[in-house]
């Protein structure tokens, strides 16, 4: 089997990579599969599966009012 020129024949270029090369073949169908699974996949997890996570809060770590404890010793 020849080489086959991809913008000549490309059904046949994509057989002849998928029997020869099918680890380049396979990563190429799940990058072409990652911007639909984007669009089609999140709407159907939030109607079926879970919501959206609440957002984290990005004030940090709340620190308590009033005085703070005086650390003596070794039993911080």
């Amino acid at each position: 089997m020849s080489y086959p020129v991809y913008y000549k024949e490309p059904i046949r270029w994509l057989r002849y990579y998928a029997h020869n090369r099918p680890h380049l073949f396979f990563a190429g169908c799940i990058a072409v599969m990652g911007p639909a699974m984007l669009v089609t996949i999140t709407p159907l997890r939030r109607r079926f599966l879970y919501d959206d996570l609440a957002p984290l809060p990005l004030d940090g770590y709340p620190i308590p009012k009033g005085p703070r404890k005086k650390v003596t010793g070794y039993d911080d």
